[in-house]
């Protein structure tokens, strides 16, 4: 009973949140293809407004 229970609500949690963990594997994958400066170079250049400490540093 609780397996099933638990098992139903795994699924809704990854249902509810597949759109954010499809956003965070995209960058993952791209930190493992093209590196960790790159990532943040692109990020600079794009988003530099809402990334002011991360370019700074």
């Amino acid at each position: 009973m609780w397996d099933k229970e638990k098992r139903i609500m795994e699924k809704h949690i990854e249902a509810s949140d597949s759109r954010q963990n499809d956003l965070i594997f995209f960058f993952i994958n791209v930190y493992r293809v093209l590196g960790w400066n790159w990532l943040i170079i692109n990020l600079c250049g794009i988003k530099s407004r809402f990334l002011p400490v991360i370019c700074k540093s």
